[in-house]
């Protein structure tokens, strides 16, 4: 298990399926587990994406 930061909200996510992620690392999170790493370019659009649809703040 490991702790995530979601846009300020820290959480729990299982981090079995993604060993090699580090801290500061980001990660693509799904159903409460970390399926991929992200580069930092990749990490801002999703959010951006996910703010334009009001899913947060």
């Amino acid at each position: 298990m490991g702790r995530i930061d979601v846009a300020g909200q820290v959480q729990d996510a299982c981090m079995a399926y993604l060993p090699e992620a580090r801290v500061g690392d980001y990660v693509l999170i799904q159903n409460g587990f970390a399926m991929n790493r992200l580069t930092a370019e990749e990490a801002q659009e999703s959010l951006d994406t996910w703010r334009e649809l009001g899913m947060l703040s």
